[in-house]
Formats: structure tokens, C-alpha cells, sequence
């Protein structure tokens, strides 16, 4: 299987109050089936190492430090398959004319959000199956009860790019500044209206926020990340089991033919 070792961001560490984790960025160019199926591998190997799921902008100190070498850096084994970090910016982005400004890495993380969210379901979605296989052996018999089943537990972090240093502007053209030149202008105007309290209640400065998610799936449940209120938990939904489940359901497809029926022979006799 190919190698999804993600180079540590400088960042995580402040974020994530774990010693030991593997990260793995999201793109928005990200194959979703490489990534989802390297997790359930990863999750299954090492029980105590959890998952850090992020769209953070990659780092020019981290992406020239690992220029030249076969693989991205991981933060729990420093030498294991180093390489260049992938380009951030998207194919559409690229070779432009001018007259329209280029993606920032902001813009880009940003627009990666949905796709980590997929691909965060789809990895809790998967892991049921897979203990399941390795339970019973890798034959499962529709017939017999299923073994319990424990799912991934979810942490989230929620923040912004600009509230830990990381929103980056847009790189414009030339034929772009003056519309920057006048949005920088008119904020300027609207600040020193709103400091003097000429502004009034519905003009207020524009402000730039870029949302930032981290999303960690772990077997066990963490109390470093349990007792941090910005990480919100979500623990896994008790599983159902196959037997009960086809029960209720053939239930229910007999129960409106079994009521007519009855009503039938009651309307004969009469």
C-alpha cells in the first residue's frame, strides 16, 4: 500500500496535546480511497497512535526542509520515507492569464473542509467492518450473532487560520492592485468612522475569517483531549447487531400484509 506519511506541521504540537500521533494532511486534491484505506490499516497496526486529520497550509519551513528527499516527514518516525510536501495549489489555479488572482494556501485549506469531513465519516463508517473481519476471522456468517463491535472515537477541534497564525492573503496580479489598493482604502475610511462614532450600528470594519478544523480518530478514549474544552468528543454510536436488525425489518414487511388478511376473512364471514 503506498505510504501516507504526513510531515508534521509546526503548529500541531501546540494544537494537539498528544505525544504520540500520526498526522495526515487533506487536500483538496486528495484521493479519498488512498487515504481512507490507509487509515483503517493504520488504526488496525497501532492501537495506541490515533489519527490527526487536517487542512492546515503547508509550512515553507517544514516543505524545504524535506526538498530533495523520497517522502514527507512523519512526527513520530523522523527518517522513515522523506519527501517534497505536494503543491498546495490546485490544477484549475494554475497557468492562469492574468487579470485574476492567484489561490492563496488560505483559500485552499479552506476549500479542503468538506472533503476532510467525508473522508473523517467514511473512516468510523469502514472501521465496523473491518473489526468485524478480524473478529470472526475474516468469514463472516450472516446467520450467526455478530461479536461486539467498538467503534472510533471523534475529537474535533474547531478555530481559525488567523487565530493561530496562519492565514496567508491573496496573491494578486498587477492588474488586481487597484481594486486591492481601494478595498484597503475604504477599510481604513470605515475604521477611523467607527473609532470616531460617526459609523453608526450597521457599518462595521469587514473582517476576514478563515475556518480551521482538526478532526482525531483514536480506538480509545484520550483524557489529554477530554479534558481540553476547545476539543469537543464524539464517542462511537453502540452498534447494532445484524440478527436484530434483519428481524425488525422482516417484521415490519409482514405486518401490513398479516392486518389485510384479516380484515378480508372478517368482511366474508359477515
Amino acid at each position: 500500500m503506498q505510504s501516507l506519511d504526513s510531515a508534521a506541521h509546526p503548529v500541531l504540537p501546540k494544537l494537539v496535546p498528544l505525544s504520540d500521533f500520526h498526522p495526515i494532511r487533506i487536500a483538496s486534491h486528495t484521493k479519498i480511497t488512498l487515504v481512507v484505506q490507509f487509515a483503517l490499516d493504520h488504526l488496525r497496526r497501532n492501537e495506541d497512535e490515533p489519527l490527526v486529520l487536517h487542512c492546515l497550509p503547508p509550512s515553507t519551513s517544514s516543505s524545504s526542509a524535506n526538498a530533495g528527499r523520497a517522502g514527507p516527514l512523519t512526527s513520530t518516525q523522523p527518517d522513515s520515507n522523506p519527501s517534497p510536501a505536494p503543491d498546495p495549489t490546485p490544477p484549475a489555479a494554475k497557468g492562469k492569464g492574468k487579470g485574476k488572482a492567484t489561490e492563496s494556501p488560505s483559500s485552499t485549506s479552506v476549500a479542503a473542509l468538506p472533503k476532510l469531513v467525508s473522508i473523517a465519516e467514511i473512516i468510523k463508517r469502514e472501521w465496523l467492518d473491518v473489526e468485524l473481519k478480524h473478529a470472526t476471522g475474516d468469514s463472516i456468517q450472516e446467520d450467526t450473532a455478530a461479536p461486539a463491535r467498538e467503534g472510533l472515537h471523534q475529537y474535533t477541534l474547531l478555530t481559525t487560520l488567523e487565530a493561530i497564525d496562519l492565514a496567508s492573503d491573496t496573491i494578486a496580479t498587477d492588474e488586481v492592485d487597484g481594486d486591492v489598493e481601494e478595498e484597503e482604502m475604504r477599510r481604513q475610511l470605515i475604521e477611523m468612522e467607527w473609532l470616531s462614532g460617526r459609523a453608526g450600528k450597521d457599518r462595521r470594519p469587514r473582517r476576514k475569517h478563515s475556518p480551521c478544523m482538526l478532526v482525531i480518530l483514536s480506538r480509545a478514549p484520550t483524557e489529554a483531549l477530554a479534558s481540553r474544552s476547545s476539543w469537543t468528543h464524539q464517542p462511537p454510536a453502540p452498534p447494532v447487531p445484524r440478527t436484530t436488525k434483519r428481524r425488525a425489518t422482516s417484521e415490519n414487511a409482514t405486518a401490513p400484509e398479516g392486518g389485510t388478511a384479516k380484515r378480508k376473512t372478517r368482511r366474508r364471514r359477515r
